[in-house]
C-alpha cells in the first residue's frame, strides 16, 4: 500500500473519529474528557471501530489534549487533538508532513436540549449516556463506561459521516497507565511541514 493512499485512509477516517469525540463531549466541558469530569494524564491501547473500519493505537491524554499513534500497514501515523485549541493534525513523521484536520462542528445545535443520564454500578464504574431531544424524545447520543477516576474503559457512539449518513461506532481502552505524560508528545515535531486542510 503506498504512502499516499495510506495517508489518505487516516485523513478521510480522521473527521469520522473526531465527529464522534465531540458527539461523546457535546453535553461536558472542553476540559473534560469523555466521563464527565477532569480525566487524569494517562497512556492506553485504544480501538475504534467505526465507518467499517477498525483502528488499534497507543493512546496519550494530558488535560484537553489527546495523542494517538497508529501503525497503518507498517506505516507509522500520529493523530494530535488540541481540543483547547480547536485543532487537529495527521502526522507522517517518516514523511515530515503535518496535515491540518478541519475540526467537526456536526454535533446538536447549541440550541439542542440535551443531558446526561449516569448509571453508577456498585464496582466503581459509571455508566454515562448522552442524549439530545428530537421531537420530544430523548435520542441516544453515546454510551461510556468509566472508571471512577474518569477514565474511559469502554464507549458506544453514533456520528455522521463526511456523506452525513448515520453511523454507529464503539471504543475501547486496556492496558490503561495513569501518570504524567511528557508535554512534547502533543508538539508538532519541529521538522515537519504543515499543510492546510
Amino acid at each position: 500500500m503506498s504512502h499516499n493512499h495510506l495517508y489518505k485512509e487516516a485523513y478521510e477516517l480522521a473527521p469520522l473519529v473526531a465527529a464522534a469525540l465531540a458527539l461523546a463531549l457535546v453535553c461536558t466541558p472542553v476540559r473534560a474528557g469523555e466521563c464527565g469530569k477532569t480525566t487524569p494524564d494517562y497512556t492506553a491501547s485504544r480501538t475504534l471501530s467505526i465507518g467499517g473500519k477498525t483502528i488499534t493505537s497507543l493512546v496519550a491524554v494530558s488535560g484537553d489534549k489527546m495523542r494517538e499513534e497508529q501503525n497503518v500497514g507498517g506505516h507509522k501515523l500520529i493523530h494530535l487533538r488540541l481540543f483547547g485549541e480547536g485543532k487537529e493534525y495527521i502526522i507522517d513523521p517518516e514523511r515530515k508532513i503535518a496535515q491540518s484536520i478541519p475540526v467537526p462542528t456536526n454535533g446538536p445545535q447549541s440550541n439542542t436540549e440535551t443531558r446526561i443520564v449516569e448509571e453508577k454500578g456498585a464496582d466503581g464504574l459509571t455508566v454515562r449516556h448522552a442524549q439530545f431531544k428530537s421531537r420530544d424524545k430523548w435520542v441516544e447520543l453515546s454510551t461510556t463506561s468509566c472508571r471512577a477516576d474518569g477514565v474511559m474503559t469502554r464507549q458506544t457512539f453514533y456520528s455522521m459521516d463526511p456523506q452525513r449518513r448515520l453511523v454507529s461506532g464503539k471504543v475501547s481502552q486496556t492496558s490503561i497507565r495513569v501518570g504524567s505524560v511528557p508535554p512534547n508528545l502533543f508538539e508538532l515535531p519541529p521538522d515537519v511541514t504543515v499543510k492546510a486542510p
